[in-house]
């Protein structure tokens, strides 16, 4: 599989993994499940996802 699609294909994955690591990261200190952070295999849901992290209300932002 990794013969078709190269090195850019290979470098797109690695570095798809590590958003949607670092994703988990956010939500999981916003007070949010990390586990939501596996929507963001899907391009318009991770979007979706910063979008989220970003705007609601944070635990210690009073």
């Amino acid at each position: 599989m990794l013969n078709h699609m190269g090195l850019p294909g290979l470098l797109f994955i690695v570095v798809w993994i590590v958003n949607i690591w670092a994703l988990w990261k956010l939500l999981a200190r916003s007070g949010s499940p990390g586990w939501l952070a596996l929507f963001g295999l899907f391009p318009v849901l991770f979007f979706g996802l910063l979008w989220y992290a970003a705007f609601k209300r944070w635990p210690d932002h009073k």
